[in-house]
């Protein structure tokens, strides 16, 4: 694995766990909680697509192998 994509995976794991954390305290504030648990649903959930297509992206790696020389 080359050091960009470790270091991508390193970040995604950062943020998934302190979301989780987030999460935890809206949890804890119920009823009113609630709405910050659908905000970090929506921004995990955008953080999760946006990192997933990166890693899946084989257009990119073709241009960094290729053609970024």
């Amino acid at each position: 694995m080359k050091l960009d994509t470790l270091l991508l995976i390193f970040t995604l794991l950062c943020i998934a766990i302190y979301t989780i954390f987030i999460a935890a305290d809206f949890i804890a504030m119920l009823p009113w909680g609630t709405i910050g648990l659908g905000v970090i649903g929506i921004f995990a959930f955008i953080v999760y697509k946006v990192g997933m297509d990166r890693l899946r992206n084989a257009e990119d790696d073709y241009y960094e192998k290729n053609i970024h020389k």
